[in-house]
């Protein structure tokens, strides 16, 4: 069993009665009581390792520190073979791809920051559960870069790095009740995160850095088409949800229109510059599917028209949303996509 750190107030009783016992441990040291003992007994115990460390090929002088399983810190060292890079995953978890000198994120609770000089990585990890049955496990992996580097900066966060052909896909995933609020390339400006998609416009060493984000995850996507150079991508992470916006895609300056599956959405009208301006959103359905309704980012159902008109206070900075469902094949619906528009 476990052990406690205090003599338990009552003995225990091993097997049919072979005897009672108390144990318990203190420090490095276990203490066990027999009492009242019928047969000879071997006592046996398994000690825990404090922290689980594998690696895989081209990876070497692994080594791991942690003072005991209650102690909430533990550094992991590692030299990797030239020309690659580490990755790790914390107790089976994605794979954290390394490309930088330095940086830092997290894992849920637990934290960790890097540096990776000369082949060497090295990971300080704090915030690590206590107990002899919750012993983290890290497993060492390499991965390989293209032909120039890529560093991400974001702290509150954690990261994956996907090197494709002719992009490169960096998925920026915050901690809890935190939000990726701006990113910025090198040195430059910060540029704001406009939920829902978006370019960053200054974006040396790419040919471009769009960013993809989803009302249902804080997830922020950033696709870098095109490396040219060394480049440096920073984010910055905040406790206060962007308002949600669109900078391309479907949108009319300060509203945003997406569908569910089973049709499309579109928008016409004025862009909402003025008190008494409108925009109109349009609802397609899909053969097999029917409308059901507008709804908002805030939850609020606006009409069940395939065609509706929505003033500035009810689209300006909102998420619109045309909703679809599958037809029941036993039930006769019939949906019009010719309504008058309003």
């Amino acid at each position: 069993p476990s052990l406690g750190t205090t003599a338990p107030s009552s003995y225990s009783t091993l097997g049919a009665s072979v005897c009672t016992y108390k144990a318990y441990r203190s420090g490095n040291t276990v203490i066990v009581i027999i009492n009242q003992a019928t047969k000879p007994i071997t006592i046996v115990g398994n000690a825990a390792s404090t922290f689980t460390v594998s690696s895989g090929s081209n990876i070497s002088a692994v080594s791991m520190t942690r003072a005991t399983c209650s102690t909430t810190t533990a550094t992991v060292s590692a030299t990797f073979g030239s020309g690659f890079y580490p990755q790790f995953s914390y107790n089976s978890g994605t794979n954290m791809k390394i490309s930088a000198a330095a940086g830092s994120g997290g894992i849920g609770s637990v934290s960790y920051e890097y540096t990776f000089t000369t082949n060497v990585l090295k990971i300080t990890f704090s915030g690590l559960p206590t107990g002899y049955t919750s012993i983290p496990t890290l497993a060492l992996t390499t991965h390989t870069l293209g032909s120039y580097s890529l560093v991400i900066n974001v702290s509150n966060a954690t990261y994956e790095v996907i090197y494709e052909s002719t992009q490169t896909i960096v998925n920026v995933t915050p901690s809890t009740n935190y939000y990726i609020t701006q990113a910025y390339v090198g040195s430059n400006a910060a540029e704001d995160v406009k939920y829902y998609r978006g370019y960053l416009v200054q974006t040396a060493n790419a040919f471009s850095i769009s960013y993809e984000t989803s009302e249902t995850s804080s997830m922020v996507k950033f696709i870098i088409k095109d490396m040219t150079g060394d480049l440096t991508l920073n984010v910055v992470t905040g406790n206060t949800k962007p308002i949600l916006k669109s900078t391309g895609g479907v949108g009319v300056d300060t509203v945003a229109i997406i569908a569910t599956n089973g049709g499309e959405a579109r928008i016409t009208g004025s862009d909402l510059t003025d008190d008494s301006d409108t925009v109109v959103c349009m609802a397609v359905a899909y053969a097999g599917y029917e409308f059901v309704g507008w709804t908002d980012s805030d939850g609020n159902n606006l009409g069940t028209t395939l065609n509706i008109r929505l003033t500035k206070e009810q689209a300006e900075g909102k998420l619109i949303t045309a909703n679809f469902a599958k037809i029941d094949a036993n039930v006769n619906t019939e949906t019009s996509n010719t309504d008058v528009l309003v």
